[in-house]
C-alpha cells in the first residue's frame, strides 16, 4: 500500500512538472478575450491591474490552481474530482486572479487530460460564484454564450444564478425556457438563482410529460425555494423568500400529483426542503380530484409535512 501510494504521488508529481514547466501561457482558458466586449475587457483588465497591486501575493496563490487540479484529479474517488473549496478558501481578493485566468490570461493546457482540465475549469468557475460579486457578471455571461461542455455551462450558469441581478436572472430564464443545447444546463443550474422570475420559469418547465425534464426541475425547485437557504442573509436579502417558496411549493405539488415512483419521492423531498406554508393548503386541494392512489401518498405526505424536522 505504501509503495503504491509512493508511485502514486511520484507520478502526480511527474505530470506537474511536465504539465507546468515553462511560462508559455494561454488566452482564458474559459473564454476567449475576444469573446469579451470591449468595454468589459477593458474594464476587467484595469480591475485586475489595480487588484495586483493591492495584493500580488493572491495572484501566486491562485496560479497553483493547475497544480491542484491534477493532484485532485489523481486522487479522486468517483466520477470527477474538485478544487472549488480550496480556491474559494483564499477569500474575496482570489475574485480578479481567477477571472484573469478564466478570460485573459490561463495557462496553456499542454498534456492535461480531459478529466484534469475539467476540473481546472469548473474549479474557478465555481469559485467565482460562490463570491457573488457581480463584476464576474460578464465572463460568466460570455462563458454560458461560447462554451459547449455540459459541465462547464452548467457550472457558469450556477455561478451566475448565485449573482442573480435582474439582466443574469432574465438571461438564465430565457435560455432555460428555450430550445437550444445550453437549455438542460441552465434548467439545472436555475435553482441557484433565488429570484422570482427563475421560480416562475422553473414552475413552467415542471409542466411537463417528460419524467426526464421533470426530475431535473424537480431538483432545481427544491433548490430555489430551499427554506433553509432562504434564513441566510446573502440570499433574503433580495426579500423575495416568500413569493419564491410559495411558487416552488405549488410546482412541485403539481408535479407530485403528475409523478409516481421515484419521480413522487423526489417530488416529495423537495417539499419537505421549501417547507412552504402554502403546502398544507395545496394537499388539501389536490386530493380533492385526487384518485385513490394519489389520495394515499397526499395523506403520507400531509403527515410528513406535519412532522417536517426542518421545522
Amino acid at each position: 500500500m505504501r509503495s503504491s501510494k509512493l508511485w502514486f504521488s511520484l507520478a502526480a508529481a511527474g505530470l506537474v512538472m511536465v504539465s507546468l514547466s515553462g511560462t508559455a501561457r494561454a488566452d482564458g482558458i474559459g473564454v476567449q478575450s475576444r469573446h469579451l466586449k470591449a468595454a468589459e475587457r477593458t474594464a476587467l483588465k484595469a480591475q485586475i491591474g489595480k487588484a495586483r497591486q493591492q495584493n500580488a501575493a493572491i495572484f501566486t496563490k491562485v496560479a497553483e490552481a493547475p497544480k491542484l487540479a491534477i493532484e485532485a484529479d489523481q486522487m479522486k474517488r468517483g466520477r470527477a474530482a474538485s478544487i472549488t473549496l480550496p480556491l474559494r478558501a483564499l477569500g474575496n481578493d482570489a475574485l480578479f486572479p481567477m477571472l484573469e485566468m478564466l478570460a485573459l490570461d490561463g495557462p496553456t493546457r499542454d498534456k492535461l487530460p480531459d478529466s484534469t482540465w475539467t476540473t481546472l475549469r469548473v474549479g474557478l468557475i465555481e469559485a467565482v460564484g460562490l463570491i457573488r460579486d457581480p463584476r464576474a457578471t460578464p465572463v460568466l455571461s460570455a462563458i454560458i454564450e461560447r462554451e459547449t461542455q455540459f459541465e462547464v455551462v452548467y457550472a457558469a450558469a450556477e455561478a451566475l444564478g448565485r449573482i442573480g441581478d435582474d439582466a443574469s436572472t432574465k438571461k438564465l430564464a430565457r435560455l432555460a425556457l428555450g430550445s437550444g443545447p445550453k437549455r438542460v444546463a441552465v434548467m439545472a443550474a436555475l435553482g441557484e438563482c433565488r429570484r422570482t422570475l427563475a421560480a416562475s420559469a422553473l414552475a413552467k418547465l415542471a409542466d411537463t410529460s417528460d419524467e426526464t425534464q421533470r426530475l431535473i426541475v424537480i431538483k432545481s425547485l427544491g433548490t430555489v425555494g430551499n427554506a433553509w437557504a432562504w434564513q441566510t442573509d446573502e440570499i433574503a436579502k433580495s426579500g423575495e423568500g416568500t413569493q419564491v417558496r410559495a411558487i416552488a411549493a405549488r410546482a412541485l405539488m403539481g408535479a407530485f400529483a403528475k409523478s409516481t415512483g421515484y419521480a413522487r419521492s423526489k417530488a416529495e423531498r423537495a417539499l419537505l426542503v421549501v417547507d412552504d406554508p402554502s403546502t398544507p393548503a395545496l394537499i388539501a386541494a389536490a386530493k380533492k380530484n385526487a384518485n385513490a392512489d394519489l389520495a394515499r401518498a397526499l395523506d403520507a405526505l400531509a403527515t410528513k409535512i406535519a412532522q417536517n424536522p426542518a421545522r
